[in-house]
């Protein structure tokens, strides 16, 4: 079980990597950051109607978009 974990964390890691190099995640978010995100919001989630939490989801990766207003550039 650990080292599927090992796996997928660094899977992850490799995904939030890529879309901070291609600029469309914000440069100053760690995949620990975005574990942690990912944890809060499926545990709310759960409490949840489908559309609200889709909807709540979708603001939660809106913050994490490289842009104008993100207080984030590209990872170069």
């Amino acid at each position: 079980a650990a080292d599927a974990a090992r796996r997928l964390r660094d899977a992850v890691d490799a995904v939030l990597r890529r879309a901070q190099d291609a600029g469309v995640a914000r440069a100053d978010v760690s995949v620990d950051e975005l574990y942690f995100l990912v944890r809060g919001l499926t545990q709310a989630a759960a409490a949840l109607p489908v559309p609200t939490a889709v909807s709540r989801g979708a603001v939660v990766l809106a913050g994490l978009a490289a842009g104008p207003g993100s207080g984030s550039s590209p990872r170069r």
